[in-house]
Order: structure tokens, then C-alpha cells, then sequence
């Protein structure tokens, strides 16, 4: 089965797949970084972490180690979550 990023711009009604480089297999936490501007996304799995500045048109890869979870409390701060108890600070912005 292939991954894809979809998205919607009425309230979910409607769907469209999107995604450059998008973050392929499992996603398992996707979180919108306070602050942001423009919006930035930040999604987690089982390929690593990508995020998107443009709600998913294109996606950056910044690591390519499994993910299981991520929380963001603003531009640079942020913890992400991975196999065997590892934890990941971040401490720079993403750009």
C-alpha cells in the first residue's frame, strides 16, 4: 500500500491527496508549532521527522530515525519520542 498526505480546506468534507517528499508509512503524531509563521506542521513515524511550511504541498525530511511521538511548544522547542526509551530535545528552529 502506498502513503500519502491529503488535505481538506472545507471542514474535512472534501479530501485531496498532497505531498512532495512526503513523510511515507506510518505516521504516528503530527503537531502544528505555535507561533509559526507561515504554519508549520511537524509529523512523526516510522520513516523519521518531516515538516511542511506550505499544509503539505512539500515536505522536508530532518531525520530519518523512527518516531513515535513529538510534542512542540513553539519554533525551537520541542521533544520527540522513539524506540527504547530514546528522547529527542529540540533545540533549534526548524527552517
Amino acid at each position: 500500500m502506498a502513503a500519502f498526505s491529503v488535505r481538506t480546506s472545507d471542514g474535512g468534507a472534501t479530501w485531496t491527496r498532497t505531498g512532495v517528499n512526503r513523510p511515507d508509512g506510518t505516521t504516528s503524531g503530527v503537531v502544528f508549532v505555535p507561533g509559526s509563521n507561515p504554519a508549520l506542521f511537524v509529523a512523526v513515524g516510522q520513516t523519521g521527522v518531516a515538516y511542511t511550511k506550505d499544509f503539505g504541498a512539500t515536505w522536508i525530511h530532518a531525520d530519518t530515525t523512527t518516531t513515535y511521538g513529538v510534542g512542540v511548544a513553539g519554533a525551537g522547542v520541542g521533544f520527540f519520542a522513539g524506540a527504547r526509551g530514546h528522547v529527542s530535545v529540540l533545540t533549534q528552529p526548524l527552517k
